[in-house]
Order: C-alpha cells, then structure tokens, then sequence
C-alpha cells in the first residue's frame, strides 16, 4: 500500500544562503585570529622562559670562578714551593699535593656538566695557555712523585721560576673572561628586553581581539535570540502544518484501507528480501486461513505451485510489473486468480505489491464451454470435431514412436426402427446408454466418441488387430446384454455391429482409417448385422 506525500516547500533561497555563508565565514576568521594571537602568545612565552634560563642557568658564572679558583691554586703552589725551597718541608707530599690540585684547576677538557664554562670555551687563545700550563704541571707532577729531596728542590725552583708567567696568564685571562661574560649578559639582557617587548604586543593584540570577540559574542546571542524566536514561532506553525498533514494522511490511509477492504481483490505487500508483511487485506488472510497479525508472507506463498510462485518472482524482478498472469493461489481451497504486481520500494528497501481476482467462476465456465463445444451432450462421449482432433494427436504421437494403433466403428442395429416403434425419447436412452457402456470398457488412453446418429468411434492407441478384436468383442457382448425397462412389464434388448481395422505404421490419416473400419462396420451389416468384421492391413492395401 503506498502514500501520496507531498514535498513542503522550504523558505531557503539563493539569496538568503549568502548571508548565511557569509556569517559562517566572519565566526571561522573570528575564532582564526583568537587562534593566531594565542600562539604568538605562547611564542613569546617560550621566548621569554629561554632567556630566563639563559640568565639563571648555573654555569653563567662558572668562568668567573674557575679564572679565580686557578689563581689561589696557584698562590698556595707559591707558597709551598718556597717552603721545600727553603728546606722547611722537603716531602714528597709537600710538592706533590700542590701540584695536583693546580693541575685539577687548570685542567678545561673533560669538565662535569654542573662545572662547565660558557665564555673560556669561545676563547681560543686562552684555552691553549691553560693546556700548555696544564702539561706544564703535569710534567712537574711526575718528576716530584719520584724525586728524592734534593731534586724536589730543584723542582721547587723551575717551578717558582714559572710561577710570574702564569700569574701573568692568569691575570689577563681573567680580565678577558670578565670582559666577555659583561658582553654575553648584555646581549641577554637586550634578548630579555625584546622578548618583554614582543609578549607586551602580544597581550596588547590579545586584549584587543578578545574584546572585540567579547563583542562579537555578545552581538551573536541578541542575534541568535531574535533567531530563536523567529524560528520558535516557525516550528509552531510547522507543527501546526504536521499535525494537520498527518491527520490529513491518516484520513486518506483510512480511506484507502477501506477501498482495499472493500475491494473483490486480494491485496498484499511485503518485503522481497525477508517477506516481511507490510499490508494484506482481510479478504486474503481469510482465504489463506491466516491470522490478522501474521507477520511474514512472501508473495510467492500466495501461489499454489512454488515453482510458479518463483518464476513470477523472477519475472518481477526482471521488469518490475507484471499484468494479468493468470495462476492457480494458495488458498483453503485453492482457486485461481487474475495477478498483477508491481516491484516498489518501501522506505529505500524493496518490495512487492501483489493483487488478484478471482477467476474460478469464469475458469470453470470456459472449462464447461470447452466441454461443451468438444462433448456430444446425449452420449456424453467426444463430438465428431473434438474426437478427430484427439485422434489427429494421438495417431501422430504413435508413429513418433512407430507404435501400432486400430480404429473401432460402432453402429446400433435397427436403430431406426427403435425410434419409429418406441419414438425419439427412447432412442436418446439407447444413445445415452451406449455412450456410458463405452465409457466403463474404455481403457484411460482410449478415444471415444458419437460420430452422429447411432454411429460410435473408439481408437485404441498402442492395440493391434487382435487385441482390438478382444476389446470389440467385450463391446459386442456389453451391448447386447443391454436392457432398457420401457414399463413394468416391457424391456427393450437391442444389438451392435462392429467394424475393426488397423493402422500401418506409415498411416498418417485418422480420415483414412475411420473409412477403414468403416468399410468393415457396413461389411458387418451386409452379413446380418449383430456381428463383428475387420479388415485387415493387406486386404486394405489390396482393396485400394
């Protein structure tokens, strides 16, 4: 069953979208320079915490110490160099001790993180005065660790003598370390400077964007509430407008389930995949002997025949529709109907809507009429037309297979003269009573028919002369053991003759062969009726 909905048409146009496209566009470059300023923001954050570190990191004034440690190892290296000199302590640790701890002072390679310096490392010249006054020691440190006291001595001596120089060293090493560290602290305090610089612009533009934001946002809302309230009353009426369209749907779905009700069709629709049931009129579920609240009904159970309930199924879903298919439905009990259907999609998923009358009345009358047209109505038995036709079929199916076949002619003796003694009513019981004998001899593949007036023809498919001779005879005996009560005291016997005569198996003529045993049946009659006559294939051929 399906809907006629109809589109409701929506207020947006061209024009109104650009406005709408444009707002969008202003929100997105709004919330884009927020975006962009918080990260120059953060830049400038970043900027500021590496200067800070710079300037707090713990080996900025490392150089400074260092230049000042060497230079008191070196005044405590004096002063025990002149004590050995002067014989005041001549041990071996008096010199050596000294020594080491200069050469730990002046030493620059190989330093501790926490020890490291910044400005001496830039200052090629100085750091080779402090190797080479590094070497310098550890030259002495080495003659002192084996020397006896007089060597020591003289060790003290080439020492003191070094001293002035590296004193000399020391000093303008420091003044040079100074001077450069003053220049590297002025540089981050520049840097420091600009990066205050920056983060102050960049709080100044964020203020300003985030007031302007503020704006914009307090804008927004009243705009956004005028929009509400715009769209609050547009929802009312849309509503409104549902509700009246729904009840409008509803009356029509009412009134379409009452037509559907109504009508002298049978109704269904259901999924195709799952057969899931959509709709189905009451007349139908009746029909089938189903409930009103089955669920499931594939349109190919509404057909007697599965089989032919999948091939229109197949047929459906080749051309979408199908249109006065005739078919024998499921039913209790079966009947047959004029189908329509149409493939259709309910809610995107695939369906079929099925419909069909019921044809049975109309069925059974072209069936009666066919009887009728092809049945002579006193015997009971195949017309002349009809019995030719089926003769004409079966003759032909018996050369296919190059199988034998007779033809009996059969004719009531004296049957004129029954009428004329008796009259006509009782002839058409002689007639009607021939035609039901032949009817309970005649075997299922048997052709019986009244050839008019009180002339009967029977073929016998797949039956040669003899056996056709044997079905004759229980003919012959059948009929004259007839009785008709003409009153309560009368009975009317009558007799038959019978002509009998085989087909060749080139004969290809039903015409050909009733003249055949035709020409047998008066041959009968010639030699005193009441008999059987046949004529044999050659005696045929001889006589043609």
């Amino acid at each position: 069953m399906s809907t006629h909905p109809e589109s409701v048409a929506a207020p947006a146009s061209a024009p109104a979208d650009a406005p709408s496209l444009w707002g969008r566009l202003k929100h997105f470059l709004w919330w884009g320079l927020l975006l962009v300023m918080v990260v120059l923001m953060g830049l400038a954050l970043l900027a500021l915490r590496h200067q800070s570190d710079e300037l707090t990191g713990p080996q900025r004034y490392n150089d400074v110490w260092y230049m000042h440690r060497t230079a008191t190892e070196l005044e405590r290296l004096n002063l025990a160099i002149t004590a050995v000199r002067n014989g005041v302590d001549v041990e071996r640790d008096t010199l050596s001790l000294p020594l080491e701890r200069m050469l730990s002072a002046v030493e620059v390679v190989d330093r501790a993180p926490q020890h490291a310096t910044v400005v001496i490392g830039e200052m090629p010249q100085l750091v080779l005065q402090l190797g080479a006054l590094a070497s310098e020691v550890r030259g002495w440190l080495a003659q002192a660790g084996t020397a006896d006291p007089i060597a020591r001595i003289a060790i003290a001596e080439d020492v003191q003598a070094r001293i002035p120089a590296w004193r000399e060293v020391l000093q303008n090493g420091a003044i040079d370390v100074q001077f450069n560290l003053s220049q590297r602290i002025d540089g981050d305090r520049r840097g420091l400077f600009s990066a205050l610089t920056v983060v102050t612009w960049a709080l100044g533009a964020l203020m300003l964007c985030t007031a302007a934001l503020l704006a914009h946002l307090l804008w927004s809302r009243r705009r956004a509430q005028q929009v509400s309230r715009v769209l609050s009353e547009l929802n009312r009426t849309l509503e409104q407008r549902i509700d009246e369209r729904t009840l409008e749907l509803g009356e029509r779905r009412a009134l379409l389930d009452f037509i559907l009700e109504a009508s002298p069709s049978d109704v269904a629709l259901s999924d195709a995949a799952t057969g899931r049931l959509h709709f189905a009129n009451h007349r139908l579920l009746e029909r089938l002997g189903l409930p009103a609240d089955v669920e499931f009904l594939p349109v190919e159970h509404l057909l007697a025949d599965p089989l032919q309930g999948s091939e229109l199924v197949a047929e459906l879903d080749r051309h979408g529709r199908i249109e006065g298919h005739e078919a024998r439905m499921a039913g209790i009990p079966p009947y047959f109907g004029l189908v329509s259907a149409r493939k259709l999609a309910v809610g995107g998923v695939p369906a079929y809507l099925m419909w069909s009358f019921d044809i049975s009345e109309r069925i059974a009358l072209e069936s009666r009429l066919r009887e009728l047209a092809s049945t002579d109505v006193l015997s009971g038995l195949l017309n002349r037309r009809a019995f030719l036709q089926q003769c004409a079929s079966a003759s032909a199916q018996c050369l296919r297979h190059s199988r034998p076949y007779a033809m009996l002619m059969i004719d009531i003796d004296y049957f004129k003269r029954i009428n004329d003694t008796y009259g006509h009513h009782v002839g058409d019981e002689v007639i009607r009573a021939v035609g039901e004998l032949m009817h309970e001899h005649a075997r299922e593949s048997d052709i019986s028919g009244r050839m008019g007036g009180e002339e009967f023809a029977v073929m016998l498919p797949e039956t040669s002369l003899e056996d056709a001779m044997r079905v004759a005879r229980r003919l012959h005996s059948a009929v004259n053991e007839l009785r008709l009560e003409l009153s309560e005291a009368k009975e009317l016997r009558f007799t038959s003759s019978i002509g009998v005569a085989d087909a060749s198996l080139d004969e290809r003529s039903v015409e050909t062969l009733l003249q055949r045993a035709d020409s047998a049946l008066y041959q009968a009659k010639r030699n005193g009726r009441n008999r059987i006559e046949a004529v044999p294939i050659q005696t045929q051929d001889a006589a043609s």
